[in-house]
C-alpha cells in the first residue's frame, strides 16, 4: 500500500512538472515560445502517462477516487511554487501564498493518512 502511495505522487509530481512547462512555454523563455508547439507535443505523452499511472498507483492503495484528485490538486500546486520562483522571481512567501502552501500540505496529508 505506501509503496503504491509513493509510486503515485511521484508520477504526479513528473506529471505536474511536465504541464508546467508546457502550460507555461510561451512565457519562460524565447527559446521555448519559439519552439512551444513541439515542447508540447513531445511532453504531452509523457504527461499524460504521468497522471493515468499516478491515479492508478494511488487508487490502487487509496480506494478512493476523491483522494486521488485532491492529492492531484494539491500536488500541482507544490510543483508551481518552486517552479514559477526560479523561473519567474515570484516569491511564495506571502501570507497568501504560505497559507495555500499548508492547506496543500494539509490537504495531502489527510487524503493519505486519515484512515
Amino acid at each position: 500500500m505506501k509503496g503504491g502511495i509513493f509510486a503515485g505522487v511521484c508520477m504526479y509530481i513528473l506529471a505536474q512538472t511536465l504541464a508546467w512547462f508546457q502550460s507555461n512555454s510561451l512565457i519562460i523563455s524565447e527559446w521555448t515560445a519559439k519552439n512551444y508547439i513541439a515542447l508540447v507535443l513531445i511532453l504531452s505523452p509523457f504527461a499524460g502517462l504521468a497522471f493515468t499511472l499516478g491515479t492508478k498507483y494511488l487508487y490502487s492503495s487509496l480506494e478512493q477516487l476523491w483522494a486521488v484528485r485532491f492529492i492531484g490538486f494539491a500536488s500541482g500546486y507544490m510543483i508551481f511554487i518552486p517552479l514559477t520562483w526560479w523561473f519567474f522571481g515570484e516569491s511564495p512567501f506571502t501570507m497568501k501564498n504560505l497559507a495555500s502552501i499548508i492547506l496543500c500540505t494539509a490537504l495531502i496529508a489527510i487524503q493519505i493518512l486519515w484512515k
